[in-house]
């Protein structure tokens, strides 16, 4: 979905709902998945300690980690659990691409080197990107440490973006980076609360 205008969150709802049906663009669990993608990382330690995995985790499940400034979720705060279906809507100039997604995987692990959590999603059609993303929090038994991680593989679907590429490569590597700033800063806030 492309506009000149800020979308309405109606109109989104409605073009998401023709979404739910669609098949992904992109299936990480395919023999040869990830080959012509880009792939990213991104990493930073949000703090130590098991308070701060328990507000990492809550924030995460809040999406606190898409930066207000660059991104608008639909719905607002979506349903964290696999086969749930969202927007992302980015404006870059005068343009604003709302892109769908469905969330493939939500996943808790506990071992001795210590506990995560992660939502991931891939790409459905109408995204101007085709991939996968993860968020993941992460405490480490060694020392501790709680740690806010981006793992992605994606490559531009519509047209346009190929000819763009360094822009949009760009503003990746900005949402990766004001995403880190807000998951440190929602952490940090002592008016945060736990949603668990």
């Amino acid at each position: 979905m492309k506009s000149l205008i800020t979308p309405s969150t109606e109109a989104v709802a409605d073009w998401l709902s023709e979404c739910c049906s669609e098949r992904l663009t992109f299936d990480i669990n395919s023999e040869d998945a990830t080959r012509g993608y880009f792939k990213d990382d991104f990493r930073v330690q949000l703090g130590t300690g098991p308070d701060c995995y328990r507000k990492a985790r809550s924030a995460l499940e809040e999406w606190k980690m898409f930066p207000s400034s660059m991104a608008t979720l639909y719905p607002a705060v979506p349903t964290v659990e696999q086969g749930s279906t969202l927007a992302v809507a980015f404006r870059a100039g005068p343009l604003w691409t709302v892109n769908p997604c469905r969330i493939v995987d939500v996943t808790t692990t506990k071992s001795a080197v210590g506990e995560s959590f992660s939502i991931a999603y891939a790409t459905l059609p109408g995204h101007v990107e085709q991939g996968w993303e993860q968020f993941v929090i992460e405490r480490r038994a060694e020392d501790d440490t709680v740690w806010y991680a981006i793992h992605v593989y994606s490559r531009p679907k519509w047209w346009p973006v190929w000819l763009v590429l360094p822009y949009a490569r760009y503003q990746q590597r900005r949402f990766r980076r004001l995403s880190g700033e807000a998951m440190l800063t929602t952490v940090r806030n002592p008016q945060h609360q736990l949603t668990k």
